[in-house]
């Protein structure tokens, strides 16, 4: 049982540290990405930029019917049993129904496009529109991959990718092409991630006959898709709605801030799909409650172990972060920064929870709790934009994300025992507060970039010796920052020494 533990273990730590790699990469292109926009362009092209790619991803995402996560969910199940036929039928089965919902979305894109108004050439619509059947299919196959825990393969086809995507749309923005460059950095970028994933599948030479395509659609995907349309709500369905309810100004402002804001929702995305294919595989076993139950607890304490310190740091500096990451022009998102990052700690938490839910088996308990709570966004989320514009959005996330929370641990505690880690919350925030408060107070002395860098440093190393002092550290946070200092370059048996002396709890 210890050494199963101990295996898992390896798994879920290896899992998180190729896609910390992969998301931090993509985080980092990304956010390089909509900076460069916001040097460029006007806070309206910006926005014309911002609702074109998101209404890509949103018709890309409802072309996916929920199968990329049900693939996540099955296909380690399926390894788990040594089904490996049932896997390529699996794939192929998933590979052609979102090939056929991406084509006919993507017709439908271009014939609704007046409607939309973006007001765009017809040869920009018809790049849109092929968009969306390739991001479609780079995120089915994004499924696959994580099912078969390629985690290695998404993280260096991602890079490739954002490499493209950020290098052409300066360079195109830089021409004088406007609004066309994001636009068209963002099509490539697409493009070569899908063809580059597409070369990571297995060989799928057997016919679907034999696989229980009722039971995949109706049972997993069905139920996903529906948690996936209430993801969709709530990023990019704010882009559109204050897209289609405001003005393009107001919603590139509004984006600016959600993008910053959203590094906090990544953290615990990257650890929620290293956990899923392990939940998922455990699920098949007897006797796994506690296990499960223990690896759920494990990831909420890492991800607000990270997340909390950068809130914190996003509330105390917003007017620098905006201006970092655009410019002067979009000072006012600096209000809606601390409101957004609250929001996504909390939306981040209850991601953890609800997969969870659905890996344990029981996705139509996931699909309820999307439906009220999206039912409750939507009722709050156009009153309050139509009201207060872009804050009355950002208090509709505030709110949607407490009750994704609350309906979270309410069912996860029904099935398993998930011990929340309230006693690791109440020491980071105290360490977080105490070594920001002290940043922020070396700040108003200092005089150059090199003392503001030194006092970071300072306030970074307050914030682990308070944790250390507060016995935060447990024997398991030695076995993982064990498994990262075994991969250093340098330097590896002196930090193993150092970490091994570190008092627990």
């Amino acid at each position: 049982m210890n050494n199963d533990l101990s295996r898992v273990k390896r798994k879920l730590v290896s899992n998180t540290f190729y896609l910390f790699l992969d998301y931090s990469t993509v985080s980092v292109f990304s956010l390089i990405f909509w900076a460069s926009a916001g040097k460029f362009l006007l806070p309206a092209e910006y926005g014309i930029a911002s609702l074109s790619i998101n209404l890509v991803v949103l018709f890309a995402s409802l072309a996916g019917l929920g199968l990329s996560v049900a693939l996540s969910k099955l296909l380690p199940e399926y390894l788990e049993k040594n089904q490996i036929d049932k896997t390529k039928k699996l794939i192929k089965f998933s590979l052609i129904i979102v090939l056929f919902s991406s084509l006919l979305l993507s017709g439908l894109f271009f014939l609704l496009s007046p409607q939309l108004s973006l007001n765009l050439p017809n040869h920009i619509i018809l790049f849109l529109s092929v968009l969306i059947v390739f991001t479609a299919l780079s995120q089915i196959i994004l499924g696959i991959l994580s099912g078969y825990q390629n985690m290695k393969g998404l993280f260096f086809t991602d890079m490739l990718s954002n490499v493209s995507k950020l290098l052409l749309s300066i360079f195109l923005m830089f021409l004088g092409f406007n609004y066309l460059g994001p636009i068209f950095g963002f099509g490539i970028g697409i493009l070569m991630v899908s063809l580059l994933r597409f070369r990571l599948l297995p060989r799928l030479n057997l016919p679907t006959k034999g696989l229980d395509k009722k039971n995949v659609f109706f049972e997993y995907a069905i139920p996903s898709f529906i948690v996936g349309i209430s993801t969709i709500l709530l990023t990019n369905g704010q882009i559109a709605i204050l897209g289609l309810l405001k003005n393009p100004e107001i919603t590139g402002i509004f984006s600016v801030a959600f993008i910053v804001s959203n590094v906090l929702v990544m953290i615990f995305r990257i650890m929620s799909r290293a956990l899923l294919p392990i939940t998922s595989q455990l699920s098949v076993r007897k006797d796994s409650d506690k296990m499960q139950g223990y690896f759920i607890n494990l990831v909420l304490r890492y991800g607000l172990l990270i997340s909390i310190p950068i809130l914190i740091f996003f509330t105390l500096f917003a007017d620098n972060l905006i201006l970092i990451f655009s410019s002067k022009e979009y000072l006012s998102a600096s209000s809606l920064v601390p409101i957004l990052s609250v929001a996504s700690v909390l939306y981040g938490i209850s991601i953890v929870l609800n997969s969870s839910i659905y890996a344990i088996g029981k996705p139509k308990i996931q699909q309820n709790i999307s439906i009220v709570s999206s039912i409750i966004f939507l009722l709050l989320a156009v009153p309050l934009t139509l009201m207060f514009s872009a804050n009355g959005m950002s208090y509709s996330y505030l709110i949607y994300s407490v009750i994704l929370v609350a309906l979270g641990i309410y069912n996860i505690k029904k099935y398993l025992e998930v011990k929340l880690p309230l006693e690791s919350f109440y020491k980071i925030m105290v360490s977080g507060i105490v070594s920001f408060a002290l940043l922020f107070t070396f700040l108003i002395f200092t005089r150059n970039i090199i003392e503001s860098i030194a006092f970071a440093i300072i306030s970074g190393l307050t914030y682990i010796t308070i944790l250390i002092v507060m016995r935060f550290v447990t024997s398991d946070d030695v076995k993982v920052l064990s498994f990262f200092a075994n991969r250093l370059p340098i330097f590896k048996r002196q930090f193993v020494y150092i970490i091994n002396k570190i008092p627990k709890s």
